[in-house]
């Protein structure tokens, strides 16, 4: 009974031709839509990249602390974040050395205007030199668990936060 069914299938194909190209492009097409799910598409966006501000940055590690003080004791706070200095970029350059000098050069790249910019690898946050964080009506309990949340989110030192309550 098998080999009817083969035998009936190729005479299908020998006996019509638009069945044969139909076929041929049904399972063609079936072939790309199964690689573009393996091989991802290369998009070029003319998105920039989102840099943030010193500001920015103490203000958004400020709005966190808010945040995480209100979830912790159903209380808003007033934070202070004071940061060390201002960001630092640290931009891809290469050295050459020639007898015994060394001169840096920045790699840098053309916009779609023709200007050039030093080619950008990352950007250092500062250090975070103290946060002081008020609320009200908290105890002292609640004073010190906010000071372990704070230390914990930020990675710094003991003596660089302050919880008060009032």
């Amino acid at each position: 009974m098998a080999a009817k069914i083969k035998s009936a299938f190729f005479e299908l194909f020998k006996s019509d031709r638009k069945i044969k190209i139909i076929t041929v492009l049904l399972v063609a097409a079936g072939i790309l839509i199964l690689l573009s799910c393996y091989f991802p598409q290369n998009k070029k966006t003319n998105e920039k990249i989102k840099t943030f501000s010193t500001e920015e940055y103490e203000k958004g590690v400020e709005k966190k602390i808010e945040d995480m003080v209100f979830s912790l004791t159903g209380a808003k706070a007033s934070v202070s974040v004071t940061l060390s200095s201002s960001k630092e970029n640290i931009y891809l350059d290469e050295t050459k050395k020639e007898n015994g000098k060394s001169e840096e050069n920045y790699i840098v790249v053309k916009d779609s205007s023709g200007a050039e910019t030093a080619l950008l690898v990352t950007e250092k946050m500062p250090e975070i030199r103290g946060v002081v964080v008020i609320t009200n009506g908290i105890s002292a309990e609640g004073c010190l668990k906010i000071k372990q949340s704070v230390l914990a989110l930020l990675n710094i030192s003991e003596e660089k936060v302050c919880v008060l309550s009032s």
